[in-house]
């Protein structure tokens, strides 16, 4: 047999044996950049859907942005699943009357994407006003059928923000019963 063709067979074998040696995923990611963007304007959608929802105490427009496993913590340390958190929403006892994002940046990590945000929120939580600058993250997970769902939440005040000393870090006190 001619050399060419042992050195065709060759190369054919060597390309064979790079692909099963190399992850799959190594050829796969190079795709996944092109959604990104859409990935990204995906999850600010529901941010936004979000946070419509939270002005408007509307329980209803939430539920399908939640997993099922969500779990949020409030600025007070409060641990709340999905129904609890719909329950305090649809009851009344989360009132917003202002979120103004100033800030805010998304990280994708495969099927995750973090947001980070600062905001200005004037609230009524659990009977206890809320003024001022907190962070929030808020962590998604892409699910099977496609699109994403808010699996955790939580919210931290910042502190001094706005303020000459450090009082803005000063734990939000429970309602005495």
């Amino acid at each position: 047999m001619p050399k060419f063709f042992h050195r065709r067979a060759w190369l054919t074998a060597a390309a064979a044996m790079l692909l099963v040696a190399v992850p799959s995923h190594a050829f796969l990611t190079h795709g996944k950049g092109s959604h990104k963007k859409s990935d990204t304007k995906a999850i600010q959608a529901l941010e936004d859907q979000w946070h419509d929802a939270l002005m408007h105490g509307d329980s209803s427009a939430m539920a399908p942005i939640l997993a099922d496993d969500f779990l949020g913590v409030s600025a007070n340390g409060t641990l709340t699943d999905k129904a609890q958190y719909l329950k305090r929403v649809s009851a009344g006892r989360y009132v917003f009357r202002k979120i103004d994002v100033e800030d805010s940046k998304t990280r994708l990590h495969d099927d995750t994407a973090i947001v980070v945000s600062l905001a200005h929120i004037e609230a009524t939580l659990e009977g206890i006003e809320l003024a001022g600058k907190y962070r929030y993250t808020r962590v998604y997970r892409r699910i099977p059928a496609g699109g994403w769902k808010l699996i955790n939440f939580e919210a931290t005040r910042v502190s001094g923000a706005g303020e000459g000393d450090l009082r803005g870090g000063v734990p939000i006190k429970e309602p005495t019963h």
